[in-house]
């Protein structure tokens, strides 16, 4: 999970002065750099992702389930979005359920609009629970109801490493938002997808060194501070 305001990897404090030394000038130089950097190594990241993938074809034995991306992201709007948004989810992560609550709206929003296309790319480094709940995910977006499933995970999520996302409970979930095909329940049950969620697992942790959530407008990062403000995320994407 991200770094949030006022702590370390670590939960130490940071005060929330520490760049004071700096001046304003050196301070936005050094964050641009910063953004810079980060936006240098998910391109490279990116491309080594896709030169694998073209050498071998496709992803593993299992390939890229149906109604996801050639990167292995579920894409929520229209192709010719005049925006693209990479988004970063581990459903575990509290920060996730945070960045849904505070910009869920916001992006939907946009969406609807025409502003953007969110690219949800689900992780699964938090164990197991990750692992089920996003083979569920994988399988909702082969029906075409990946979002709803994945808003309602956020709005039920457990804590973590708690042994929640069980079979059962994404039974449950996809019930409640109306997902009760045989396909869905069958792909829940069997784990259809785990091979494939922990395959790309390794290209989306190379690709979001800093753990989740984390985003990436038109190939360039946005710094945590935005992410979680809608109406500066929203200004971003507006820009």
């Amino acid at each position: 999970m991200p770094i949030r305001p006022g702590t370390s990897h670590e939960g130490a404090s940071i005060p929330r002065n520490r760049h004071r030394s700096l001046t304003p000038s050196l301070l936005v130089s050094a964050v641009a750099l910063l953004i810079a950097f980060k936006g240098l190594a998910y391109s490279i990241s990116l491309g080594n992702f896709r030169a694998r993938k073209r050498q071998n074809g496709r992803m593993g034995a299992t390939g890229v389930p149906p109604g996801h991306t050639a990167e292995g992201g579920v894409l929520v709007g229209s192709e010719g979005a005049r925006r693209r948004f990479v988004v970063f989810e581990d459903p575990q992560c509290p920060y996730c359920r945070e960045f849904e609550e505070r910009c869920g709206d916001l992006l939907r929003r946009e969406v609807a609009a025409g502003a953007v296309a969110v690219e949800y790319r689900i992780r699964s480094f938090l164990g197991i629970e990750s692992v089920r709940a996003a083979n569920a995910l994988a399988v909702a977006a082969g029906v075409g109801r990946f979002d709803e499933l994945r808003r309602e995970m956020f709005a039920n999520q457990p804590p973590e490493h708690s042994g929640g996302f069980t079979t059962e409970d994404l039974l449950d979930l996809g019930r409640r938002v109306d997902i009760t095909s045989a396909e869905y329940v069958a792909g829940v049950r069997e784990g259809r997808y785990e091979a494939w969620v922990r395959e790309i697992e390794e290209a989306f942790g190379e690709q979001d060194p800093e753990g989740t959530p984390f985003g990436v407008l038109d190939g360039r990062p946005i710094d945590s501070e935005s992410l979680y403000d809608p109406d500066a995320l929203g200004a971003l994407i507006r820009a």
